[in-house]
């Protein structure tokens, strides 16, 4: 989804595709779609940021944010990142020592599948 955010189930797990900025003027909105999928039960997600241009200390909050309140809730929060300024970024930020960041979707949803347990 343009400048916005498309999702996707694989093994219980919701992928969401970031696309364009992940920004203070995205965070907001990006926060009440997890808040709403979490209210429907979803406590497994997938950030896939191989899409994304740009990320600020407010995409960071969010990341974290999520994968904390996903954690209570028995899931997890995994990123997929590939593109090598974003990922220098993160490392500066020092995301890459609080996710593991994955090459692929697919990698992703293996790890959070073997730390939660597969339900589907």
């Amino acid at each position: 989804m343009r400048n916005g955010a498309g999702a996707s189930v694989d093994h219980d797990c919701l992928i969401m595709a970031v696309e364009g900025d992940l920004d203070v003027s995205r965070v907001p909105g990006l926060r009440s779609t997890v808040q709403h999928r979490i209210d429907d039960g979803w406590t497994r997600f997938v950030v896939d940021l191989r899409p994304c241009t740009f990320i600020d200390s407010a995409g960071f909050g969010f990341l974290v944010g999520c994968r904390r309140r996903a954690r209570q809730l028995g899931g997890g929060l995994e990123i997929v990142a590939t593109e090598p300024d974003l990922l220098r970024v993160l490392a500066l930020a020092e995301l890459d020592r609080i996710f593991e960041l994955h090459g692929s979707v697919e990698d992703a949803v293996a790890r959070l599948v073997a730390s939660t347990g597969d339900t589907s």
